[in-house]
């Protein structure tokens, strides 16, 4: 576009004629503007009159003011704008003259005379926006000229050839559309000043509310860059039309066609279908004959099973009854143990409770002569103070007399000394005789002692051989009964019975008669049960023939009902399949859920992307061939691609080829030679090199080939002549320039080499991927063959769901009679086997009772031999308790004899020591009396001694005085050693030693009284006593002995005391227990319990048990796993085996366990059900496959329909339908090649639209990627691509794209076709789809389109994406805005096919107040910067001011409203140019004008 030059406005009022202006002129000379003008001066309305010009009637008027209101009076007003064109080529002006109609009463229906008039010319002129003569100046006044002189005017100057005007009466249409038409010549495009001018003032700052309805990418993208892409790629006709045109025409085609094809894809169906039935009717025929050997098997073995099962229900209840008796044996044997208990409790009891009062025996004895002992220390005690008195009493009596003897020295003491002597040799040989007597008297107490105690002992050796002598006899009596257990044992083992003796030991009276008599009973009841349950089974033999009837009907109905469920369900999860399948390929071919049953959608998109593929390896192919020939040019030297056509005249011309680069590489120079070559003639290595004759020849052959390109000749004679000048790539020739840049690697080998190394890198990636393409054709082509292969129908598979749903009822009220009957049938036969059981297990029962009744007549015997035995053995133990005994007594008793033999042994050696002292004594006295009396009652006393018989000494005539006391005794010896002594000692120290022994004599005859009174004893117990320290010792040694016997004799007594209430406590427990285990109050008597040795018993009972359990458990098992083996083959009973085919004995079923012989059972019957399930899914299969075949939509035609019937007909031999499918595939055959002609054509047609369509959106999404262009400025010494739109790329998603594409054109094909049926106008909608949005949007996804933007800040500048700009308001906003349509803009004037157009066009914008929202610095430089870069003029109409916004143009008028003086109210508008150059030109219209003229002009 060029831009404005130049506005003139002349006559016109606004602000309901309150303003004026009269004649401006604003000079712009092609640079951005500012027209600076106070809010309400009238901004939209200059905007408003700039824009009418070039819009059409509906977009002069704003929003808040209509265009005709402006003109309310029959002058003209002219709005003037000049042009500068682009490179120089001179001025053009478009003009408007408008006023009001003067002719709406006669019924014109135009508000306003417009005449729109276009003026060129290269310099100035009377017809240039400053001289055109619509202002007539007289001497006194300037007058405007009349509408009507004007049009007469623009006329003459339209039809003046001299001049170039043209006028456009506007108010009609075929001038109108020839003045837009004519602007488009001079690239003033009313579309752009319609759309975006417009647009952008609709209201101050209007360029930020321009996308405001684009929140998003999609939206800008939709509506804005769409739109202009459309425009340009539509600018010279209308594509989209053609395309339109040519789809209604494929749709028509396509739907005349439609039964062909449809007729030739279910051939090709049935084809299909054929085959699966073929081999389904060979599986048939294999698997006939497979399942009868089976039957036979199964039969064998559960006759088998039933002989086992009797078997073994009769060692069952035989276990079962063995158990029972068994476990009662334990619970008697456990009531027995705990009695026996409870009997020891309280024999333990009454035992320790006996030793408990022995030992209290014990205990009295012992503390009774604890008692004596101590007694007896207290008398020692007493006895050694009375010696001690005596001593003391002696010493005092001493010192006395020899005091009184000093006293009577004079006196002659001799007779006295004799009869002292005298007196006390009677004494002491009276007090030897009285010792002599007592110590024959303790010898002969000890040897009765010693004689009492050897017999004791003699008499416990006779006991101890007693004892042995009958434990011997009871060792054998013991082993005479413990041979009895035995028997008794054999006994109740053979015969499982639990036969038991009481704690005596004996059998209940008449236990063993009782027993006799009921086992004759019990076989006389075994035998009446048997005869019953025999009759019981006929009975039942009878019922069960009936009941075994009716079940086999039942489970024959079932077996068909399931066999028919086993059919659909095995076709449902075929059906499944085939929905996974389709699934999965739906997924593939990114197609919805919804279209799962949609066959031939599906196989169309399969095959649009088998032809997506196929394409996209030719392009492969055709690239790769492209490449190689590179290679080949590389390889051979060549640079120029000569047409086929022209080396076929050379050829036939006789002319030789030689190429440029085959000469340079073969002429021998060196490369930099070469190179300067190719400096002074830069077309060399693209010529052809003839020689002057040659060419010459050339031009006389007359050849008159045309070529697409110019094809360099060099004369071989100029080769080194050429100066031809190369600036930078570009070669002037005359008038015409070339752009030539040779490669200089081609010179040199070793480059060419790299380069033919990389070409062949390049030639292997293209052959790899054209690899891929042929493995992605075969994924594809598998995939439609699968998808032509099923059968599911969305009919189809609710019809089997439902049919499933039903046979499943019938299922289940089959299952429950069968259920019922087979209950009644396992009843039955349960009974049966029982009776049969029964019968069976009485017989061996009454011979089992019969061999019992023998043995316990044996057992009798042998109890009458055991009951002697074991009296006699109670009465030998008797025996021996009594023996024992008495052993016990003799010990104890020797024990206490050998006590006191010890005793007496102490108290005669003491008296011994006594004797020698007494004896001692009278030795002293002994010459006394005369010598033969004296020798005579020696001899007397010795005697009396020896023989016991005691002789005193008066009868032995020793001494006729009286025997003094021992009192006296003491006296008389103090007195005899007092007369006797040497007495020379002073009476004064007598009379001290006197009064010393008296008072020690009184203090210890004080100590005696004082431990006589404490020991409670008198002078008579003690007197007799003599004291000695080995007898205190000896005494002291026995009491601690006894003392120590004391305690252990207590401690046993608290020990038994203890025990006995451990007893009566363990006793109660036991008792607790028996209640609480036996539900019995009262333990059994001793003579109920048998044997003692209960844990034997009980353990060989449980042994018993253990083992009768193990065996009722593996008889149980064996039972289970027959009962559940005949339960799951009760359906098969009704099999026979085979004649002559018995179980093979080689199988011992009875010596499996229970999984071996389910597993074995297992094995058989899924032979058998696989057997009878390929059998019936063999001839189900071929079936179900006919039945789905004829069910198909596609074949419900007769063509097809009735051979598929035909077909069911013969189901029952494979062979005939074999043959019947070989004959319709025949017939089908024919018909297939004479359709498969006619619908190529279709085809073809379909790929021939679908490439045209890719074409134009590949071009579409070209263009997209070109708006952002020329979008880089410079921020901040940076460059910044301030817009880039990001798209997918389109090699990498160009299969994708023509799925997509080829999809599109399924649908709206189909939808066409519908409509046309309906009768309805298909191209209507076809013209609604096939559009640019609507087309892109399908293939590539208008979605996918990524805008991004750089927001400027103060500091910083960083990408944003257009979602976030539409958030933002103000400056930053309308950037961005401003950003975008200057890049639209400046694609749109972008002429991609003119390699030598401008790369920036110039263009307009009009903007009223554009800075009210962006006044910022930082965001206005990047703004005039951009329209800088893209040669754009701002013409700017502000209210505002500043160094900020005023700094940004150089070209700036202030427009000012002026009051007039002669009418009241009105202004005029008057501009001040304040920036900016003005052009020097004589203007004949403008002078001032004063306002007493103004009336007179306007």
């Amino acid at each position: 576009m060029s831009k404005i030059n130049a506005v003139r406005i002349i006559n016109l009022n606004y602000n309901n004629n309150a303003i004026r202006i009269n004649d401006e002129t604003f000079r712009l000379g092609g640079k951005s503007t500012l027209l600076s003008l106070r809010n309400g001066g009238g901004k939209s309305v200059l905007v408003q009159m700039m824009t009418a010009p070039f819009v059409h009637k509906r977009y002069r008027d704003s929003r808040d003011r209509p265009f005709a209101s402006y003109f309310t009076t029959n002058k003209p007003t002219f709005i003037l704008v000049e042009w500068v064109l682009d490179g120089g080529a001179g001025y053009v002006m478009t003009g408007m003259m408008v006023r009001k109609n003067q002719d709406l009463s006669e019924g014109n229906g135009e508000e306003l005379e417009m005449v729109n008039f276009i003026s060129e010319y290269k310099t100035r002129c009377e017809l240039d926006i400053d001289h055109l003569p619509v202002i007539e100046k007289t001497k006194k006044e300037m007058a405007l000229k009349g509408f009507g002189v004007c049009r007469q005017m623009f006329e003459q100057w339209r039809r003046d050839r001299s001049v170039k005007f043209s006028s456009y009466d506007m108010n009609q249409a075929p001038q109108s559309r020839q003045y837009f038409d004519r602007l488009m010549e001079f690239r003033i495009y009313y579309k752009e000043w319609e759309t975006i001018i417009k647009k952008v003032n609709l209201k101050e700052s209007g360029l930020s509310e321009l996308f405001s309805d684009c929140r998003d990418e999609k939206g800008l993208v939709e509506k804005w860059f769409l739109d202009a892409v459309e425009n340009k790629l539509n600018k010279d006709k209308n594509r989209m039309k053609e395309f339109e045109n040519i789809v209604t025409k494929y749709v028509s085609q396509y739907k005349e066609n439609r039964s062909k094809i449809e007729r030739r894809d279910t051939i090709r169906l049935f084809r299909e279908e054929a085959g699966e039935i073929l081999k389904d009717a060979e599986c048939y025929r294999e698997e006939a004959a497979a399942a009868a050997a089976h039957e036979g098997k199964i039969a064998a073995f559960i006759g088998e099973l039933d002989r086992l099962e009797a078997e073994a229900e009769n060692e069952k209840a035989a276990v079962q009854d063995e158990t029972e008796v068994l476990e009662a044996e334990i619970k008697r044997i456990g009531y027995e143990e705990i009695s026996c208990e409870i009997h020891g409790y309280e024999e333990e009891q009454t035992l320790h409770a006996r030793r408990r009062d022995m030992a209290g025996f014990e205990l009295d004895s012992l503390e009774h002569e604890c008692e004596g002992l101590t007694q007896k220390l207290r008398l020692l005690e007493c006895a050694r103070w009375r010696e001690i008195t005596r001593e003391s009493f002696r010493d005092y009596r001493f010192a006395d007399e020899r005091l009184a003897a000093l006293r009577q020295k004079k006196e002659d003491l001799e007779p006295e000394r004799v009869m002292l002597g005298t007196r006390l040799k009677a004494y002491y040989g009276e007090v030897y005789r009285k010792e002599s007597e007592e110590a024959e008297r303790l010898t002969e107490s000890l040897r009765v002692t010693r004689e009492r105690i050897a017999e004791l002992k003699g008499r416990e050796a006779g006991y101890q051989n007693a004892l042995q002598e009958a434990e011997r006899l009871a060792g054998g009596l013991q082993t005479r009964i413990s041979g009895y257990d035995g028997e008794e044992e054999r006994y109740n083992r053979r015969h499982r019975q639990s036969l038991r003796r009481n704690i005596l030991g004996e059998y209940e009276p008449a236990a063993l008669e009782m027993a006799a008599d009921g086992l004759i009973r019990e076989r006389e009841q075994v035998s009446r049960l048997m005869t019953e349950g025999k009759r019981e089974a006929g009975r039942l033999e009878e019922e069960l023939r009936i009941v075994d009837r009716n079940l086999e009907d039942a489970k024959k109905e079932l077996i068909l009902a399931e066999t028919a469920k086993k059919e659909q369900t095995k076709e449902l999860g075929r059906l499944e399949e085939e929905r996974k399948d389709r699934r999965v390929i739906l997924r593939y071919l990114e197609l919805p859920e919804e279209y799962l049953y949609e066959r031939d959608r599906i196989l169309t998109a399969i095959q649009r992307k088998l032809s997506d593929i196929a394409m996209a390896r030719r392009g492969f192919e055709k690239e790769l061939d492209e490449l190689e020939k590179e290679y080949r040019k590389l390889a051979e030297g060549r640079v120029l691609e000569l047409p086929a056509e022209f080396e076929e005249m050379l050829e036939q011309t006789g002319l030789r080829r030689v190429y440029g680069m085959e000469w340079l590489k073969k002429n021998g120079n060196s490369v930099e030679k070469n190179q300067k070559l190719i400096r002074r003639q830069p077309f060399l290595p693209y010529s052809l090199i003839l020689s002057r004759g040659e060419l010459e020849k050339l031009i006389k052959s007359g050849n008159e080939l045309f070529t697409s390109f110019p094809i360099p000749i060099i004369k071989r004679e100029d080769l080194e002549d050429g100066a031809a000048e190369c600036d930078g790539g570009i070669v002037s020739l005359g008038k015409i320039s070339f752009y030539v840049l040779f490669n200089d690697n081609l010179l040199d080998e070793e480059k060419l080499a790299l380069m033919m190394r990389e070409k062949e890198v390049q030639i292997g990636r293209k052959r790899q991927a054209a690899d891929q393409k042929d493995k992605d054709y075969r994924e594809y082509f598998e995939k439609q063959e699968k998808i032509r292969s099923q059968t599911i129908t969305k009919e189809r598979y609710d019809a089997v769901e439902q049919e499933i749903g039903r046979l499943e009822e019938k299922i289940s009220e089959l299952n429950a009679g069968i259920l019922k009957l087979s209950a009644k049938q396992s009843s039955h036969k349960e009974r049966k086997r029982v009776l049969e059981r029964e019968s069976a297990e009485a017989e061996r029962k009454i011979e089992g009772l019969k061999r019992q009744e023998e043995d316990l007549a044996a057992l009798t015997g042998f109890y009458k031999v055991y009951l002697e035995s074991r009296a006699e053995l109670l009465k030998c133990r008797d025996k021996m308790e009594a023996t024992r005994q008495d052993q016990e007594r003799s010990r104890q008793l020797c024990d206490k004899l050998e006590a006191k033999e010890k005793s007496l042994e102490g108290e005669n050696g003491l008296l011994r020591e006594r004797m020698k002292e007494t004896e001692g004594k009278r030795q002293i006295y002994v010459g006394f009396g005369g010598e033969p009396a004296g020798e005579a009652a020696k001899e007397t006393v010795e005697e009396a001694a020896v023989s016991g018989t005691g002789v005193s000494a008066i009868d032995a005539g020793e001494c006729r005085l009286a025997i003094p006391s021992q009192e006296e005794a003491v006296g008389l010896e103090a007195r005899y050693a007092a007369i006797t002594g040497n007495l020379s000692g002073e009476e004064r120290e007598l009379e001290e030693n006197c009064r010393k022994t008296l008072s020690a004599y009184e203090k210890n005859e004080k100590e005696l009284k004082r431990l006589a009174e404490k020991y409670r004893l008198s002078d008579a117990e003690y007197q007799d006593i003599w004291y000695s320290a080995e007898e205190k010792d000896r005494v002291d040694d026995m009491l601690e002995t006894k003392q120590t016997e004391k305690k252990i004799s207590e401690r046993k007594w608290n020990e038994e005391d203890k025990l006995v209430a451990l007893a009566v406590q363990n006793k109660e427990r036991c008792q607790k227990d028996m209640v609480k285990k036996f539900g019995e109050e009262e333990p059994l008597p001793k003579d109920a319990i048998t044997q003692v040795d209960f844990d034997v018993r009980r353990s060989r009972a449980m042994d018993r048990v253990k083992d009768a359990r193990d065996r009722l458990r593996a008889v149980e098992e064996k039972l289970r796993s027959y009962e559940g083996n005949l339960t799951a083959l009760s359906e098969y009973r009704e099999f026979s085996p085979a004649e002559g085919l018995t179980w093979d004995s080689q199988i011992p079923l009875e010596n499996m366990t229970p999984k071996q012989l389910g597993d074995f059972k297992g094995s058989m019957i899924r032979d058998y059900r696989q057997a009878l399930e390929k059998r019936s899914g063999r001839k189900a299969d071929l079936e179900q496959t006919l039945n789905r075949v004829v069910r198909r939509e596609e074949f419900a035609e007769e063509f097809f329909k009735k051979p598929l019937e035909t077909l069911l007909l013969l189901t029952g031999s494979a062979e005939q339908v074999i043959m019947q499918l070989t004959t319709v595939l025949s017939s089908y055959e024919s018909l297939m090649e004479k359709l498969e002609v006619d619908i190529s054509m279709i085809e073809k047609e379909k790929d021939k639209i679908v490439e045209i369509l890719e074409d134009y959106v590949r071009e579409v999404h070209a263009n997209l990627g070109k708006i952002d262009r020329n979008s880089t400025i410079t921020v901040r010494d940076r460059q910044i691509k301030m817009l880039k739109i990001q798209i997918p790329s389109w090699e990498e998603n160009e299969n994708l794209y023509h799925v997509r594409l080829m999809d599109f054109m399924d649908e709206i094909t189909a939808r066409g076709i519908e409509l046309l049926q309906e009768n309805q106008n298909a191209s209507e909608y076809l013209g609604t789809r096939v559009t640019t949005k609507t087309l892109y949007d399908t293939v590539v996804g208008i979605g996918n389109v990524e805008i991004r933007l750089y927001k400027i800040e103060e500091k910083r500048e960083y990408p944003i994406t257009w979602s976030e700009v539409a958030k933002n308001s103000g400056g930053e906003g309308f950037l961005s805005a401003f950003i975008i349509l200057n890049s639209l803009l400046y694609y749109m004037r972008k002429d991609e096919t003119d390699i030598f157009a401008d790369r920036a066009e110039g263009k307009v914008l009009l903007m009223d107040n554009p800075f009210a929202q962006t006044n910022a610095s930082h965001l206005l430089k990047p703004l005039m910067d951009m329209a800088e870069k893209t040669d754009t003029q701002l013409i700017c109409l502000s209210g505002l001011g500043g160094e900020s916004i005023y700094s940004r143009f150089n070209n700036i008028y202030v427009l000012n409203l002026i009051a007039a003086n002669l009418r009241n109210g009105m202004q005029y508008l008057k501009s001040d140019h304040i920036r900016g150059s003005e052009e020097e030109t004589i203007v004949l219209s403008q002078v001032e004008v004063n306002e007493q003229l103004e009336l007179n002009l306007f």
